[in-house]
């Protein structure tokens, strides 16, 4: 998209995708959250949501450094952003738990198929914790649970 064509300009709802425009640089950012906080049609509500979506997106790709403090405090403030950071928190779990099941595996010698990894990153939080629990409590049950949650379907 062009976002030079005046008809683009005018529609503030998509003055945050302005800084995904190929030719868009990080002055991008600048230009568009002058906008929306100038835009007289826009509720506090819907500018909130709009410049969260700008900071959302102008951080990803040209990082958070590029952002104004104003464009910070309120992605930092705003309930999209605390379930992001949230979201990232249940990731990481997700990620640690995985590759303490798959080295307590390793140390038992136990032969997982070749997407094990993958497959236990698709349970969730909780369920791979519960396992690394029983690994440390019953190891021999954890081991078995451990090939049953691995096992390719239908197998």
């Amino acid at each position: 998209m062009d976002f030079s064509q005046p008809a683009l300009q005018a529609a503030a709802a998509l003055l945050p995708l302005s800084v995904m425009e190929d030719r868009a640089g990080p002055e991008r950012i600048a230009w568009a959250e002058a906008r929306l906080r100038q835009e007289p049609n826009l509720s506090s509500a819907e500018r909130l949501d709009l410049l969260v979506v700008l900071g959302t997106l102008a951080s990803r790709r040209f990082g958070s450094q590029k952002l104004s403090q104003f464009l910070r405090s309120i992605m930092l403030d705003s309930p999209f952003w605390e379930e992001q950071r949230a979201l990232e928190r249940v990731r990481e779990r997700i990620r640690i738990c995985t590759r303490t099941l798959m080295s307590f595996a390793k140390a038992r010698g136990l032969a997982l198929p070749p997407d094990a990894e993958q497959r236990l990153a698709q349970l969730d939080a909780d369920a791979l914790e519960a396992l690394i629990e029983q690994a440390v409590t019953v190891p021999d049950k954890a081991a078995a649970a451990l090939l049953e949650a691995t096992r390719p379907n239908g197998h």
